[in-house]
């Protein structure tokens, strides 16, 4: 009997995440003008004025050609660019993979030849050198198939998307798009670090899981793919129903913290992502940044990141939700949070407060019913979230809009000490799921039918202004069984 119900189930669970395909959605801009991002070298080749970036959830056109590869060619990228030469070696492992075919991967110092994989601006004529920071183009000319875009992380997209296809041998796949990705937005900040999420799983060195939410009796987490994976150009959180023989108890599963703590920590700068987020009673997806040092200083950090001593001797830590909703239907808040270390700094004995050991910033709602949005198709809806991190304020921003501000140079609570809002900051989601067990909740799921709440991040970007702020990158990528 329990193996049926667990068929049943499984069906169930198939048939809702379905639910969570492609829908009419509302594409929006960034902060700032797209004309600003075009680059070109001669300014006589500009092109003309481009069509407006549309998204279709992860689909676009494309089509397949007769080719002669990849069988005897040789994958070019530009001598000295390191992360063009990443992407080729992603074509290289994909058709060693998919076709036992070996390639090698070589700077277009080499003396060229006809059968050739041209990666980024290659010295090839076939190579395009003029073109906008946010076009990927993959041509065959003549014998040669290449990948032409205007910025390092538009080529990796185009290389990912052209392997997720997965074309056959002796066939190539071709297409020309435009992305909504700038190089540089709001004045002056340059692209330094993000992901696009274009590959067919979560990539190891740039995020992790923990347990930075925990489960209950009824809600079980997981980093298990029904619940946290990478596909059509997309990290896609579910926060499903479930049944678990093994844990009695069960009724919702949701995913682990994916978080960049161990890869990416940074200081003062602009972070963005363009994401579809759930708006439902019993729903809890968030985007929010952790001070290594909060919660006490129990938090370690590995690499060159952080100093952990240090981290463990502050007197409290920083918490930074950039958004989060709490069941809402219709509306989404930021919030900052000082988690106090009482070991070292008890605030309530100092102040003689009955307050917890941590206090809240100012916090503003966003409300889509008040900027007339159509409610009935907000969950399936793509919108920017950004946060604004300067030596003066956190700021807070809704497609382009800034909604609030905190000032950062003065304490919003009785302990005076500022520095932890000056301290590297680490971003992660959530898409969690409320129950009644949990020791907070701030309402539960009421509409089973409704579930799984799909969470969808299409990108994560990070910028900063040359020479303002610190960041700290470590690429070493950790396991993780089931993965």
């Amino acid at each position: 009997m329990k193996r049926i119900v667990c068929l049943i189930l499984a069906a169930v669970l198939s048939v809702g995440l379905i639910g969570c395909g492609s829908k009419p959605q509302e594409t929006v801009s960034a902060p700032n003008d797209p004309e600003e991002n075009k680059t070109y070298r001669d300014p006589a080749e500009k092109p003309e004025a481009a069509e407006p970036f549309v998204d279709t959830d992860g689909d676009f056109d494309y089509e397949t050609a007769v080719w002669e590869g990849p069988e005897g060619y040789k994958v070019v990228y530009p001598k000295g660019n390191t992360a063009a030469k990443a992407s080729a070696e992603i074509l290289v492992d994909y058709f060693s993979k998919e076709h036992k075919i070996n390639l090698t991967v070589t700077a277009d110092t080499a003396s060229e030849q006809e059968r050739e994989i041209l990666v980024g601006k290659t010295n090839r004529a076939e190579s395009a050198k003029d073109i906008f920071d946010s076009d990927i183009k993959v041509s065959l000319k003549g014998k040669k198939l290449v990948f032409d875009a205007g910025h390092d992380v538009t080529l990796n997209s185009a290389v990912n998307k052209f392997v997720r296809l997965a074309p056959k041998k002796g066939e190539a796949i071709t297409f020309a798009l435009k992305t909504d990705f700038k190089a540089t937005v709001l004045d002056g900040y340059n692209y330094v670090w993000g992901d696009e999420f274009e590959g067919n799983d979560l990539d190891f060195t740039k995020w992790d899981f923990e347990e930075r939410m925990s489960g209950s009796t009824k809600l079980e987490i997981s980093w298990e793919k029904d619940v946290v994976d990478v596909a059509d150009g997309r990290l896609k959180l579910h926060g499903i129903n479930t049944f678990n023989p093994l844990r009695e108890g069960t009724l919702y599963k949701s995913p682990y913290s994916v978080v960049t703590k161990y890869k990416m920590n940074y200081v003062y700068g602009y972070a963005e992502i363009r994401a579809r987020v759930p708006f439902e009673k019993g729903s809890w997806p968030s985007f929010w940044g952790l001070q290594i040092g909060a919660n006490g200083g129990k938090n370690k950090v590995g690499g060159v990141a952080y100093d952990p001593e240090k981290a463990a001797n502050a007197k409290y830590g920083v918490e930074v939700d950039i958004f989060e909703v709490f069941g809402s239907e219709t509306s989404l808040e930021p919030t900052i949070h000082r988690h106090y270390n009482t070991g070292i700094y008890n605030y309530s004995e100092i102040h003689g407060t009955d307050k917890n050991s941590y206090s809240d910033g100012s916090t503003v709602r966003w409300n889509w019913e008040e900027k007339g949005v159509d409610l009935k198709t907000l969950s399936q809806q793509y919108h920017t979230y950004g946060f604004l991190w300067t030596e003066k304020e956190y700021s807070f921003f809704v497609d382009g809009e800034k909604y609030e501000t905190v000032d950062i140079t003065k304490s919003f609570d009785e302990c005076s000490d500022i520095e932890g809002f000056h301290e590297p900051l680490f971003l992660m989601f959530n898409n969690h799921v409320f129950a009644d067990d949990m020791s907070y909740y701030e309402n539960v799921v009421e509409d089973h039918s409704k579930m799984p709440f799909c969470y969808y991040i299409d990108w994560l970007r990070v910028y900063q202004k040359p020479g303002v702020g610190k960041l700290y990158i470590d690429t070493t990528p950790k396991t993780y069984v089931g993965r």
